[in-house]
């Protein structure tokens, strides 16, 4: 059996704050040291309300992997364009994770990270809210490449939130290979729709797509309406 070395084990804000702002730059960068990274999580993080660290969407790109071990990163706020991770590189993980309650300032304000010059990002659940009313980035400030797979983005708009929304990438997510991917939110316009329509609330979308999903690794408990997190 494959032993995979655990570089950074996060149980505590702190140590996730320290996590983040251990790299930035560019992958040619020396401040950039994320490719031997396997961060985990150890339980869920409650960020009490704090920004995350300053990440650019294109310029601080995280190589490593972050497992989420199935618990959950909550009650945050993004002010930034690369949202938590920076950039995603073609070698990096992320998975098996839920964001709660995150909190995006504008509509360049990512909930996960920024751009996605490749990698995987794979069984993630994010529940969160906009500032304003056209907030629509989502998920990923903007697309490109990778493979991206069973997750579910439920975003809460302000009244008025009228523009076409995009709860995944802020873009047309480029050449995104993307399976099981789901959108749930209020404004009038959302994107992507799913194989019948965008879904208002949680309670119907969870109805009707129960059967496709594939909850793994623990993290079932976020996709349950009944939950504090559904």
């Amino acid at each position: 059996q494959l032993f995979t070395l655990v570089s950074h084990a996060i149980g505590t804000k702190d140590e996730l704050t320290a996590f983040l702002t251990s790299y930035s730059g560019t992958q040619t960068d020396e401040t950039n040291v994320s490719e031997t990274y396997y961060a985990v999580l150890t339980k869920d993080i409650d960020y009490e309300g704090a920004v995350m660290p300053k990440k650019d969407y294109k310029n601080d790109q995280f190589r490593g992997t972050f497992n989420g071990m199935g618990y959950a990163i909550k009650n945050y706020a993004v002010n930034n364009t690369g949202g938590i991770f920076g950039a995603v590189r073609p070698t990096a993980v992320i998975k098996d994770v839920a964001f709660i309650n995150g909190v995006g300032a504008s509509q360049n304000s990512p909930l996960v990270a920024g751009y996605l010059y490749g990698g995987t990002v794979q069984n993630v659940y994010v529940k969160g809210s906009y500032k304003v009313a056209n907030g629509y980035r989502g998920m990923f400030n903007d697309g490109g490449l990778g493979k991206v797979s069973n997750c579910i983005v439920d975003i809460d708009y302000p009244d008025g939130a009228t523009a076409t929304t995009n709860v995944f990438t802020g873009g047309t997510g480029g050449g995104l290979n993307t399976d099981k991917m789901f959108g749930i939110g209020n404004a009038t316009q959302l994107e992507p729709k799913t194989a019948t329509a965008p879904y208002a609330d949680g309670v119907t979308f969870f109805n009707a797509e129960k059967a496709n999903l594939t909850p793994e690794n623990g993290w079932s408990k976020y996709w349950t309406v009944s939950s504090e997190y559904g």
